[in-house]
């Protein structure tokens, strides 16, 4: 069967597509890593797998600007969550065909692949805050001390980050904000940097004043988890 790549893709294949187009970075790193599994895949066609793979590539792709056109549309949460699902099964399923291939290329298209599953998983867990901004609470009354002070002493009491952010993401379903400065404090409480992003990128949506959020910087241990922090933010 064969597949005419699309405008975009085309550009992909031949790196032409700068940075600044991108409407998110993560989607722009899986396009990226896209046109070069499409690229060496189309290079080796006498390897049956390596077809299987392009084939799951391309169907991923039409995924990927699937959620494109759907970051254009408000209140699109749902179904951008199922076309990431999508994705995620086609490059699993790559991955699984690869694992199996003895192709010289095997060894780069695995690192594109799975550098495209960490992207997915972290899109999955931190799903296109852009789709929020709307339904941010920016507007509402930030929290004051006081009410904030059972949250911080139940994620104290929590012996375990991931306890921590369950204890915080139930709190944030409740409604109201916090402050950056806030966010700091509670941050303080986690043990691993991993866990730090995670908790800012779930709070991230219910920040009154989200143009202080480089003050987070200071909250890691590396400067690379702030990257990360922003990278899953879209800032």
């Amino acid at each position: 069967m064969s597949v005419r790549p699309s405008r975009l893709l085309q550009l992909l294949l031949f790196g032409l597509l700068p940075p600044v187009m991108a409407q998110n970075p993560q989607l722009y790193r899986i396009e990226v890593d896209l046109g070069v599994v499409l690229g060496l895949t189309e290079v080796y066609p006498e390897d049956a797998r390596l077809v299987d793979v392009g084939l799951c590539a391309w169907r991923a792709a039409g995924h990927v600007e699937e959620l494109r056109g759907l970051l254009e549309e408000p209140g699109s949460a749902p179904a951008l969550a199922r076309a990431v699902v999508d994705c995620h099964q086609e490059m699993r399923t790559a991955a699984a065909l690869l694992e199996e291939s003895g192709s010289r290329v095997r060894a780069p298209l695995l690192r594109r692949v799975r550098s495209i599953l960490t992207e997915l998983e972290l899109l999955e867990k931190h799903p296109f805050p852009e789709q929020t901004k709307e339904r941010t609470a920016h507007s509402a009354r930030p929290w004051t001390e006081a009410e904030l002070a059972p949250l911080c002493r139940a994620i104290e009491r929590a012996d375990f980050d991931a306890d921590k952010l369950e204890i915080l993401a139930d709190w944030l379903q409740h409604g109201g904000c916090l402050r950056v400065a806030q966010l700091a404090g509670l941050l303080a409480l986690f043990d691993f940097d991993s866990s730090r992003v995670d908790a800012a990128a779930l709070a991230a949506p219910r920040l009154h004043d989200r143009e202080n959020l480089f003050q987070l910087a200071e909250c890691f241990d590396f400067s690379s988890s702030f990257g990360e922090l922003r990278a899953a933010v879209g800032d």
